[in-house]
């Protein structure tokens, strides 16, 4: 065979194979279809909304619920997320008659098992009052260290407490009650975050009219049955751990935490998720056990579990400029717990306890033969400058102030042209309240003299002789 032959026949070949192809995509094709549509057709499955193909495109179903985070639900033509009621729960045990309201308040998510008698509930009471915003109650305030007791225990919803409105109130445009959910008298001892609250009474939903829904530890009020707003991500809260010196933390950590991790950001950009736990760079601790030394720093937190991390004094010192915070992980990694760190022990151990440091240096406004020295002990802060003021309080220079990394002192160096003059420090540094790097001015803690208010600091030689009153060098101190 030459080749020419051997190409046609090849050639043939490839035809046979690619209409063979083409029966295999036809017949495939033709056994789609849906409701309504022979076997075999070409015809494609078309469904009128909101129904849907399914899988196999044979037949058209309900469209499967959008997923929705609580409060939340699906709209009538489930096409978006809309605040309402929940279908799919249970009726609450008790709807309020045409003059009352209630109240549910559910700490299931803190351990409460809804059952008869859940002592979970005990002590809680309801603070009520009246005022011009709120004014709904039919008796009038309660005294706060005697409030409402609980009326009963939803089996989902927890405790309830149904309360009697003045007559004509319920479903008043703008209508409300005032409450605090509180146990014993100190602030301490609010829910729902601390504050005060004001519940709707004129829901237009004609079910749940009058019914408002509370969760243990959310400042907010739902209009309608919820069982929680699903995972949430762990809350950084207050400053309960201390870091005691260059490598050693303290932290009372919550049950179930395993593993304790130190997480930084020198941007200030620590955040929790339900995904991924908290963020930043992070290292973890091992379980330690406190030195003699180590408990002599503080004795009153000695009996905190103690971790221990691997760094350097100059690692810890650059750590501590930034946002930081501990973590504690349960053994799956989950975590459990965040909160920030203390930081006085530390700092006094790193900038303290040698021989040329903090508390050896001269702070303020320190003259001397060769001008006149500005000193500020900032060790947390990024970055320091020093303003200088005119006297009508306009600024006149700014100046770059250096750190000394051995001190954790900032400092600058001028000539005696700075007498009397005013000034401000201007100091970048991670600030907790606000939880971002913030600048800010401030006066000098060392100054000598302050003007009017304490605005401006202002630097002045006491040794000055036009400063000092008549006879200030002679005067006889018994």
């Amino acid at each position: 065979m030459n080749i020419f032959t051997q190409s046609t026949a090849s050639t043939a070949m490839l035809y046979k194979l690619l209409a063979g192809l083409m029966i295999v995509m036809v017949l495939t094709l033709t056994g789609c279809g849906g409701s309504g549509t022979d076997s075999g057709s070409n015809d494609l499955l078309v469904c009128g909304a909101p129904l849907v193909p399914d899988a196999t495109g044979m037949m058209c179903v309900a469209k499967p619920a959008i997923d929705c985070d609580p409060p939340t639900v699906p709209n009538e033509d489930n096409s978006a997320c809309v605040v309402g009621a929940d279908p799919t729960l249970d009726d609450p045990v008790y709807f309020p008659a045409a003059d009352q309201a209630v109240l549910y308040y559910n700490r299931a998510g803190v351990g409460a098992s809804n059952d008869p008698g859940d002592s979970a509930y005990d002590g809680w009471k309801l603070h009520t009052w009246n005022n011009d915003a709120c004014d709904a109650y039919a008796d009038g305030d309660t005294d706060w260290a005697n409030g409402r007791a609980i009326t009963g225990i939803d089996p989902n919803y927890g405790a309830y407490w149904v309360l009697d409105l003045k007559p004509g109130i319920a479903g008043a445009p703008g209508a409300c009650h005032n409450f605090i959910i509180h146990q014993g008298t100190d602030d301490a001892g609010k829910e729902l975050g601390g504050g005060d609250f004001a519940a709707p009474l004129d829901q237009e939903d004609e079910t749940f009219t009058r019914m408002n829904f509370t969760l243990s530890g959310v400042p907010q009020v739902f209009e309608f049955p919820l069982l929680s707003l699903g995972p949430q991500p762990v809350k950084i809260e207050g400053a309960g751990a201390h870091w005691l010196d260059t490598q050693v933390v303290l932290w009372d950590t919550p049950d179930g935490v395993e593993t304790v991790k130190l997480h930084y950001s020198a941007a200030a950009e620590l955040a929790t998720s339900v995904e991924t736990g908290l963020n930043g760079t992070a290292i973890e601790l091992s379980p330690a056990t406190l030195t003699e030394e180590q408990v002599a720093i503080a004795p009153h937190l000695a009996s905190l579990p103690a971790f221990e991390g691997d760094w350097t004094s100059d690692e810890a010192k650059a750590v501590l400029k930034t946002q930081v915070v501990v973590g504690g992980y349960a053994s799956d990694g989950t975590l459990l717990a965040a909160t920030r760190l203390q930081h006085a022990n530390v700092l006094d151990q790193l900038y303290t306890r040698g021989e040329n440091d903090a508390d050896e240096v001269m702070l303020g406004g320190v003259y001397s033969e060769q001008g006149i020295r500005a000193s500020v002990w900032a060790p947390t802060a990024t970055e320091v400058n020093l303003l200088v003021f005119n006297d009508n309080k306009t600024l006149a220079n700014r100046y770059t102030m250096t750190l000394d990394d051995a001190s954790g002192v900032w400092s600058f160096s001028g000539d005696d042209s700075l007498d009397r003059k005013l000034y401000r420090y201007e100091v970048t540094v991670f600030h907790p309240s606000l939880e971002e790097m913030a600048t800010l001015e401030v006066t000098d803690p060392y100054s000598l003299s302050l003007s009017t208010n304490g605005r401006f600091s202002r630097f002045v030689n006491l040794s000055d002789e036009s400063l000092k009153p008549d006879g200030w060098d002679t005067q006889w101190i018994p």
